[in-house]
């Protein structure tokens, strides 16, 4: 039987510094069966050149330039673009490992599952040294299970998180079911990624470090803060308001400890000044609301649970861990 295509969405703005590295990993997997779609979101660099000679060499990709639009347009301009029975999406400044389609199609099939997960690298690059650390330090090989299960999983952040990438989804999860990356938003992928979670019926995990994940020092999560990055919160909000709908006490829990894991983030970056004192009154209002429910929660991240403890003498000591 022909492996099924699998369709790579990489949304590409602005990192002639990092494209060909990400490309050359996409061209060079062990599974050939692939279309490479680029979205040019609209790089006023010379990324999207590069995705055009890139295309000249390799007849697998496929190259849409649009106007800037953000990171979830181009994803979703990607999907309704995808040929492939499968997708993947690949930020543009990562790159995988030559088994990384390979390992999660053969976890895919073997398991009758319709999302395969990898365990990524962090990959620190700077003055031409690099590190590689692992994101999840786990001792098991490989779990399997429903939707609801695999969903608490997620929001426990226990063995992977809610990024759009290191993952191999069936296409029809998110096109059957309308599902899309909500544009303009910082922090979409914890907008979406438990919806297509919830409409899968099986879900593999399987701990191998396929996925390098680049740390940039002018990422979203290193860079100051900004008001815009409040998205992050409210993103968590309504998600854990949409699952709250599905009366499961274990996935209100999780959810719960997802939404003030959030906050916590948020409040680390957050400096202390007048300008942004109604986003820290938002935060310190939703810790003290939810912090007794985290401390009495034992499937809640250990870092979590301390920070509810710091919060109760008092919370400007999380900044200065």
């Amino acid at each position: 039987m022909m492996n099924k295509l699998v369709s790579i969405v990489v949304p590409v703005y602005n990192v002639d510094k990092y494209l060909d590295k990400c490309i050359n990993s996409i061209v060079n997997q062990w599974y050939k069966n692939l279309e490479i779609i680029l979205i040019d979101d609209g790089s006023t660099d010379e990324s999207g050149k590069k995705c055009d000679l890139w295309a000249k060499k390799d007849n697998r990709i496929r190259v849409i330039h649009k106007e800037n639009g953000g990171l979830s347009d181009a994803r979703n301009v990607g999907i309704n673009n995808a040929k492939g029975y499968y997708i993947s999406f690949i930020d543009s400044d990562d790159f995988i490992s030559e088994q990384y389609i390979q390992e999660l199609y053969e976890n895919i099939i073997n398991t009758e599952s319709d999302i395969s997960i990898c365990n990524p690298y962090y990959y620190y690059e700077q003055n031409n040294n690099t590190k590689i650390v692992k994101r999840y330090k786990i001792k098991i090989d490989r779990i399997v299970g429903n939707s609801i299960d695999m969903t608490k999983v997620l929001l426990y952040q226990k063995y992977f998180d809610t990024s759009a990438w290191g993952k191999l989804y069936k296409t029809e999860l998110f096109k059957k079911n309308e599902i899309y990356y909500p544009k303009g938003k910082l922090y979409e992928d914890i907008a979406t990624t438990y919806k297509v979670f919830l409409k899968a019926k099986k879900i593999v995990f399987i701990n191998k470090n396929l996925y390098f994940y680049r740390q940039r020092s002018d990422s979203i999560m290193s860079s100051k803060f900004n008001k815009k990055e409040m998205d992050y919160i409210n993103n968590a909000q309504e998600m854990m308001k949409n699952l709250s709908q599905l009366n499961i006490e274990m996935i209100n829990k999780a959810a719960i400890s997802r939404f003030l894991s959030t906050n916590f983030a948020i409040y680390r970056k957050i400096p202390n000044s007048k300008s942004y004192a109604n986003e820290i009154k938002i935060i310190k209002d939703n810790i003290k609301k939810y912090r007794k429910i985290v401390l009495l929660d034992k499937n809640s991240r250990l870092k979590n649970r301390v920070a509810v403890l710091i919060s109760y003498i008092n919370l400007k000591i999380i900044k200065l861990l």
